[in-house]
């Protein structure tokens, strides 16, 4: 996610520390997105306020 938003120019990446902390997960493949999915959802919501921009 760190390096999507890097690319996105959203973050800038410095140092990034892991602890290695254990979570247990319970994620379905279904609720996952991958990066095509979610690269669309932010250009449509880009769209739709340039829309609105341009109405006003």
């Amino acid at each position: 996610m760190l390096s999507l938003c890097a690319e996105a120019g959203l973050v800038e990446l410095g140092v990034v520390a892991i602890d290695g902390t254990k979570l247990h997960a319970n994620a379905s493949r279904d609720a996952n997105t991958d990066y095509e999915q979610i690269a669309s959802e932010i250009l449509e919501q880009a769209d739709a306020v340039d829309r609105e921009e341009e109405k006003r």
